[in-house]
């Protein structure tokens, strides 16, 4: 079986044949305001059979997911979103028996399990004060050797003669199969993704359910090259970067429109399909291209500890904010993607705010529980034989700093604003030879791709072969004669920028230099980053010495003994014009 054409309907019609009108949903009103979401990346078993995908524990699935749509209400969030094959039809028939909907204004994308068209017939029919949306051919025939993929959209809106709220359920089906003969031969496709919008000058919203997006292309979306969409991808998928589900986002990112916000979510890495491993990838994340994203160190370090990673994304000139891979609840404020609803002063998308993060504890039947800090893989692990004083230990350090720290040992801090997060080495993604989404950050080491793993680990052993030069001080140029005696790595970086520059200190802290070690590499390229590394010190002639080759044999490229000096050069509103003395 093929997947259908996929149409793409407006909301309007069908609500307005029921006397309702659109939906008055916060995160589509264009303007300033922030919106918030509830994001669930469940793990869990999962089991699939001739017509069925469903969780194998229903009671413990039960248990988080009527948790989740319980907070969700209890903060009050204007977006909550479920994945693919996730929640449990008896917490569907629960929400709508019990009337528990999300408020007005706010809106749930929740991805459901397999069900039969019987038995979604027989849900309907049982709940006729619920307003449902649906293709109605697809149901009017019962297949019982197949079955459907939906989403279901939960939202309140008024009537229009009356004003009296309603709610509604809108069942949108999966449009394409998963590759293989699973789905292809038991899934019933549905033919339409709808489009839900405030009115035809709000933010518009779709959601593709997993596959969908294999035969997706953004140009055929209505009003697509005038209006702002938002959307969705809800995943149960073992390769959520692959260039076959992801290559749309790029695809339009690249023809240079900020209008478009993309949000994927996946399970959590380590589910279970059939008593075997599904996935070592959790990847959910979130997509926007925007001049005038936060990337101040104290957001990018609150959204880290709380689960959210920061990523340049250069051929797409856009930035990926990547979930934590383990099972969360992350609760986040964003900006809107259309804000011309606003005065010029207030607008401005700057980006995600990560507010809290909840872990399940069914410990006394606690839910979902808040923590502070979420616990994840980093730089530290690649440390083989870290010693004890390597600052990467440093808790204080912050994440950002510990990759600044290890881009300049490295021999990568070598343009002028290289500090910057977006220009910092690993924070920019990479290739391999399935996707342009691979994750390169050292504090964030959860994604499984083996060439960026060895990448990093190699990036870490040289980082660690300059404790080895360093404790040697066999190969000391003459220009650290001062600190051969008692030297050692440290990162203290403060407003200047030069500060940034220096890894290298007395243990009085009085003389400091910048060094680097760039591996079994050339003279040439020794040189090169040397010449560079030197250009970044304005104020002061500086202290450089770049190691190179073999490590037990190390040679290096340095200057000569560095003497004081003002340079001129700076503009005279530079906060870094004016000498410093070491």
């Amino acid at each position: 079986m093929s997947g259908n054409p996929q149409n793409f309907e407006f909301i309007d019609n069908y609500l307005s044949n029921k006397e309702l009108k659109n939906p008055d949903l916060e995160l589509l009103k264009p303007g300033s305001q922030l919106y918030k979401t509830l994001l669930f990346q469940p793990c869990g078993e999962i089991e699939f059979g001739d017509y069925f995908v469903r969780n194998l524990d229903t009671n413990i699935s039960k248990k988080k997911f009527e948790s989740f749509f319980e907070l969700a209400i209890r903060n009050n969030v204007n977006l909550a979103i479920t994945p693919e094959y996730s929640c449990p039809w008896k917490v569907i028939e629960s929400l709508v028996e019990n009337n528990i909907f999300p408020q007005e204004h706010n809106l749930w994308i929740i991805g459901c399990e397999s069900i039969k068209q019987k038995e979604l017939k027989e849900l309907m029919r049982r709940y006729k004060d619920i307003v449902w949306i649906f293709e109605e051919d697809i149901l009017q025939t019962e297949e019982e050797d197949m079955f459907l993929d939906p989403v279901c959209y939960f939202f309140k809106t008024r009537n229009i003669r009356t004003s009296l709220l309603a709610n509604v359920v809108l069942v949108q089906f999966k449009t394409h199969p998963m590759s293989g003969s699973f789905e292809r031969d038991r899934l019933i496709l549905g033919k339409k993704i709808y489009i839900l919008r405030n009115d035809q000058d709000s933010i518009y919203l779709i959601t593709l359910i997993c596959s969908d997006t294999l035969i997706f292309k953004m140009d055929t979306l209505p009003c697509e090259l005038n209006m702002t969409y938002l959307v969705m991808h809800i995943q149960l998928n073992k390769k959520p970067f692959h260039d076959l589900f992801s290559g749309h986002r790029i695809r339009y990112y690249q023809l240079g429109s900020k209008k478009r916000e993309f949000l994927c979510l996946n399970w959590a890495r380590n589910s279970i399909m059939n008593r075997e491993l599904f996935s070592l990838y959790g990847g959910s994340a979130l997509y926007t291209k925007s001049d005038e994203i936060d990337l101040q160190d104290e957001r990018i370090c609150k959204n880290h500890n709380l689960g959210l990673y920061y990523s340049h994304w250069p051929p797409a000139h856009a930035h990926i904010f990547f979930f934590n891979y383990d099972e969360y609840v992350f609760e986040y404020k964003n900006t809107k993607a259309l804000q011309e609803g606003d005065t010029i002063q207030n607008q401005g998308n700057s980006g995600p705010q990560m507010k809290r993060a909840y872990k399940w504890n069914d410990t006394n039947g606690n839910g979902w529980e808040e923590v502070n800090h979420l616990m994840d893989e980093n730089c530290v692990l690649l440390c083989e034989h870290c010693v004890n004083y390597c600052p990467l230990k440093n808790t204080n350090l912050t994440p950002i700093n510990k990759e600044r720290l290890i881009a300049l040992s490295t021999g990568k801090a070598i343009s002028p604003n290289w500090i910057k997060p977006k220009n910092i080495t690993f924070f920019k993604t990479v290739r391999n030879n399935r996707s342009n989404e691979v994750n390169r950050r050292l504090t964030f080491l959860q994604d499984p791709d083996e060439e960026v793993k060895s990448l990093k680990r190699q990036t870490m052993r040289d980082f660690l072969k300059l404790y080895n030069i360093i404790d040697s001080k066999s190969s000391f140029p003459e220009i650290l004669c001062d600190l051969s005696k008692d030297c050692l790595v440290k990162y203290e970086p403060n407003a200047s920028f030069e500060s940034y520059m220096y890894n290298l200190y007395s243990k009085n802290s009085r003389a400091k230099a910048s060094v680097s070690y760039i591996g079994d590499e050339t003279e040439a390229l020794a040189n090169s980053v040397f010449v560079e590394m030197s250009k970044l010190f304005i104020d002061q002639q500086p202290r450089v010495v770049v190691w190179y080759g073999e490590a037990n044999r190390a040679k290096n490229i340095s200057g000569d003994i560095p003497t004081y000096k003002r340079n001129t050069n700076r503009p005279l509103n530079s906060i870094f014009k004016g000498g410093e003395l070491n």
